[in-house]
């Protein structure tokens, strides 16, 4: 696997016969006699005598133009707006010998760690301000009709100052190598690497050039020797020296100012306060949010009729998101308002169960509700009434409420959220967003209708074959005895499994029933009118010839759990005691007197983990209606034909308990509905941001904070949602029974990392119980933690890599402690250090224009504290847990070269900044910095280009802030 992670870099690579090219690189050209080419010798051996000659070999002065095609990248990219003032412009090559193909000298030697091997590329980098403002360029652009474009510098200091020292060239121009393993560190593993896997390889050349903040620049690509600058102006070479540069060092040459262009672009670089990501994700401040959670809301007049007692109260309307200390919204208040809140909900619900009240044919005036109008003074039979809906009414079965809230019961959430008016006015923003987009949502729910139809008819036929074969069990099966029915269904016993990979044929048999009860000659034998039942039913008082095998099974002592009947086990004593039984001479024959008796062992006929009977656990898997999902709605796919190969069965559901069997006509299926993906926090955040986020105010720009989600204002959304989306759908003769759960997501999902993650937030309502807040998708009515995250960071970057990664255990040997009080560990000059094994990842996101970004984790606030004590003596752990860190990343992969910003402790190459440059336009490599810094020893300044690549490389930034800095103090 390749090793995307590590760069090599070489100073320069070059291929064929300008390996051999006689002159060194003298990067001035003072004293060298080559002119207009670089030259080689070439011997060829004859028979007679060898022939040397001199040989010239293409140079800059032979160039008119680059293929597009041999560019691989631009940085800045063209136009880009924002570009970061700190990092120098580059431009990368596919071939890895390109910038030094035509060069026209060779390269210096090895002499010394400090001074190693260098040469010059023939094209070069340089980058000039473009109009700003009125503030003219420092260049003309040209382009004559019959010749290459060229620029003329006009700028102050021409080319001495806006160009950087044409002996520094050789500094600029590196080849990139991204090796496949770590055999790649030598020379010769490098040469041997590129040759066999060239595409691992590329060629940069880059401007050393300092930036300015919000301006205009331009790019070009020019000639870096004079040959190339004259051809390319047309001029006739005139016998001029090969190794000559375009600019700077040497006599000037014809029009010195003007250059020609192999490749230009444009780009603009960012404001001073918005940098490179390192700078911005360190001006990320951690805070806590101390809020209230949430805004007031007035409830003194509520409308139809209901108010609130003199002076009115506010309630709290929450959003999805919460501090992580905010107490939860209690109503009714158990203070000294209790009482006019209790009155309050009484009035609401009297309101809202009007409609019910007005149902039954006898209600009259007689009702209590219906005693007075609340809306008018019209008798209140007159009129039809329309009322406030009760949210959930048709996936909760129920149109009625309390007239007050209940303490506890798996429907409390249905009157929380109806009965407290913070969770109706929740509840009511979902049904505004029904409202405002329904002719959006009712042309998607219509294009789903061919499919829905499809899975409804599969619905009703799976109904009409669960009540056939329930009249066929009541009509055939349910009057006849035990024997006869065990006897009618042996083969159906062969054919139904018991839930442990047995049939209950097999379950029976291994019982301490005989199988000869389903013997045919037994069967003979105990017949209604044969001379055993005849005697059996004169001497033991039996009613009918059949109760034989009835009243002898159900004397077995054994048997647990089963009635009616069948016992699972049989012995041949009527009366079976511990003590020798009483004569019955009918049946002596059978071997029913004992001398003594020994327990038998308990039978193993227990279907399912349940004590009923075969007979019913054969009745309930006879009952033939099941419905799993299927990518195309529903599907008839259930155990194998038992009765008929054409009927598809299903063992009954159990209860919760595992106790008892749901009633076949107490299963009722939802009907097929259409559903919708839409992430509504994009839909919310349109109508008010504080209904995500109340109090967005408090969160200042480059900050960072935690809070964590409110799963109670979700499920009171998303109840208004499909609530209303019910309503609207039968409006619209759409098929539906209105209990569809229509919406289910409420956060941004795509990009989370674990597929097996659901994207719903919620369960599907009609399976809702317990209390508001518990029936997200996790179903434990956690609150998931989540990082807000407002300011540039995530604008500029939006590719960022953000993670939560649990804190390592500081150690004496690399923490600095100082003296630590029980129950909190303080830290000195170092944090904590990072635990690189524990990581978790975003699970949803939300954007919130133009700068705010929220990243929800599957932590609580709980976790992220730090409760480490540790004995500073020893560095060991009393108690406590360190916590954990979040983390910006800069997504790698994207090499950049510059440096820092501001006044920097020079403790690595990396830290070096344009502070240590001085006033210089340019990285100047007569700036000596030496010696080189501690963390980077073997790297030196000026040495080659390989060396001032790894200088100027800005390794990927991360940041890392403990959420203990980010927790709303209890």
């Amino acid at each position: 696997m390749a090793n995307f992670s590590k760069y090599i870099f070489a100073p320069w690579v070059r291929q064929g016969l300008s390996n051999n090219i006689l002159e060194t690189d003298q990067f001035s050209g003072g004293t060298l006699t080559t002119l207009e080419r670089a030259e080689l010798s070439i011997t060829l051996n004859w028979t007679e005598a060898p022939v040397s000659k001199t040989a010239q070999l293409l140079g800059p002065g032979d160039i008119n133009s680059i293929s597009e095609d041999a560019i691989l990248k631009y940085s800045p990219l063209p136009f880009n707006k924002e570009f970061e003032n700190n990092y120098l412009p580059f431009v990368e090559f596919y071939e890895e010998d390109f910038p030094w193909r035509y060069t026209p000298a060779k390269a210096t030697p090895n002499n010394s760690a400090t001074d190693k091997t260098k040469l010059r590329p023939w094209l070069a980098l340089v980058v000039l301000a473009d109009d700003n403002d009125g503030t003219p360029a420092e260049f003309t652009f040209n382009t004559p009709q019959d010749g290459q474009p060229y620029i003329t510098v006009t700028g102050v200091g021409g080319t001495d100052e806006l160009f950087h020292p044409s002996e520094d060239h050789w500094a600029w121009a590196h080849v990139q190598y991204n090796p496949s393993n770590s055999t790649a560190g030598s020379v010769s593993g490098l040469i041997s690497g590129i040759k066999n896997d060239p595409d691992r390889a590329l060629s940069r050349i880059l401007c050393p050039r300092k930036l300015d903040s919000e301006t205009n620049y331009r790019a070009f690509l020019i000639p870096a020797f004079e040959t190339g600058r004259l051809a390319g102006l047309g001029i006739p070479l005139s016998g001029e020296l090969a190794q000559k540069a375009s600019w700077g060092t040497g006599s000037p040459g014809i029009r010195p100012d003007d250059f020609p262009v192999y490749k230009e672009w444009s780009f603009r670089t960012a404001p001073l306060d918005f940098g490179d990501f390192e700078t911005l994700a360190k001006k990320l401040r951690p805070f806590p949010f101390n809020g209230d959670g949430g805004r007031n809301m007035a409830i003194g007049n509520s409308g139809y009729g209901v108010q609130y007692a003199l002076g009115g109260r506010n309630v709290k309307l929450e959003g999805a998101l919460k501090p992580t200390d905010t107490a939860d919204n209690v109503w009714p208040d158990p203070g000294t308002s209790n009482a006019d809140d209790l009155a309050y909900i009484k009035e609401l619900s009297d309101v809202l169960n009007l409609n019910e009240s007005l149902n039954p044919i006898d209600s009259g005036a007689t009702s209590p509700t219906l005693l007075s109008n609340p809306f008018s003074t019209a008798p209140i039979l007159d009129d039809p009434i329309v009322s406030p809906p009760i949210y959930g009414q048709w996936h909760f079965l129920n149109s009625s409420l309390p007239d007050t809230l209940p303490v506890s019961g798996t429907d409390k959430w249905f009157s929380e959220i109806n009965l407290n008016p913070a969770w109706r006015a929740a509840a009511g923003l979902g049904t505004k967003i029904i409202r405002d987009n329904q002719e959006s949502f009712m042309e998607r729910a219509w294009q789903q209708v061919g499919e829905i139809n499809k899975a409804n008819e599969i619905i009703r036929l799976a109904e009409l074959t669960k009540w056939t074969n329930k009249r066929i069990s009541e009509k055939r099966f349910d009057y006849i005895s035990v024997d006869r029915y065990i006897k009618m269904n042996s083969s159906l016993m062969k054919r139904v499994q018991n839930g442990g990979g047995q049939s209950l044929y097999g379950e029976l048999k291994d019982s301490e029933l005989p199988e000869s009860i389903m013997d045919n000659g037994f069967r003979k034998m105990v017949r209604p009118l044969g001379v055993i039942a005849k005697k059996a039913s004169a001497s033991a008082g039996m009613t009918s010839p059949y109760d034989l095998s009835e009243s002898i099974i159900s004397n077995f002592q054994g048997v647990i759990g089963v009635s009616n009947g069948l016992k699972a086990a049989l012995e041949f004593s009527p009366q079976l005691a511990l003590t020798p039984a009483s004569p019955a001479p009918a049946l002596m024959a059978l071997n029913t007197s004992l001398s003594s008796y020994s327990e038998p062992v308990l039978p193993k006929f227990e279907l399912d983990g349940t004590a009923l009977s075969a007979r019913v656990q054969i009745e309930k898997r006879t009952d033939n209606f099941y419905q799993v999902a299927r990518t195309d709605g529903f599907s008839m796919v259930g155990n194998a034909s038992v009765l008929d190969s054409h009927i598809t069965s299903q063992i009954s559901i159990l209860d919760t308990a595992g106790t008892t069997w749901s009633p076949v006509e107490n299963r009722k299926p939802i009907m097929a509905y259409p559903k919708f993906s839409d992430v509504m926090g994009d839909v919310v955040k349109k109508i008010d941001v504080e209904y995500i986020l109340p109090e967005i105010s408090k969160v200042d720009n480059n900050s960072v904070t935690l809070m964590e989600t409110n799963p109670r204002f979700l499920e009171a959304l998303f109840l208004g949602l499909n609530h209303e989306m019910s309503r609207e759908l039968l409006w619209r003769e759409f098929p539906t029974d209105q209990r569809g759960t229509y919406f289910r997501q409420f956060w941004d999902k795509k990009d989370v990392i674990d597929p097996s993650m659901s994207i719903e937030d919620i369960k599907k309502i009609d399976e809702w119980s317990g209390v508001l807040g518990s029936n997200t998708i996790t179903g434990d009515g956690g609150n998931s933690l989540v990082l807000v995250v407002k300011g540039d960071l995530l604008r500029k970057y939006p590719d960022a890599i953000i993670y939560a990664q649990k804190a390592g255990i500081p150690t004496i040997a690399n923490e600095g402690l100082e003296e630590v009080p029980l129950g909190n560990f303080q830290r000195t000059d170092k944090a904590l250090p990072l635990d690189p094994l524990t990581k978790e990842y975003p699970v949803f996101s939300l954007t919130i224009d133009p700068d705010i970004t929220i990243i929800g984790f599957n932590l609580e606030a709980v976790d992220v504290e730090n409760t480490l004590d540790i004995n500073p003596a020893n560095g060991s752990i009393i108690s406590g847990d360190p916590g954990w860190y979040f983390v910006f990343a800069e997504r790698p992969g994207k090499p950049r070269f510059g440096l820092d910003v501001g006044l920097t402790s020079l403790n690595s190459w990396s830290d070096l900044s344009w502070f240590n440059m001085g006033a210089n336009k340019h990285i100047l490599i007569s700036n000596t910095i030496a010696p080189p810094p501690a963390g980077d020893p073997n790297v030196h300044w000026g040495a080659s280009s390989a060396e001032m690549a790894y200088i100027t490389f800005q390794k990927p930034a991360l940041v890392a802030i403990h959420g203990e800095k980010m927790l709303t103090s209890s």
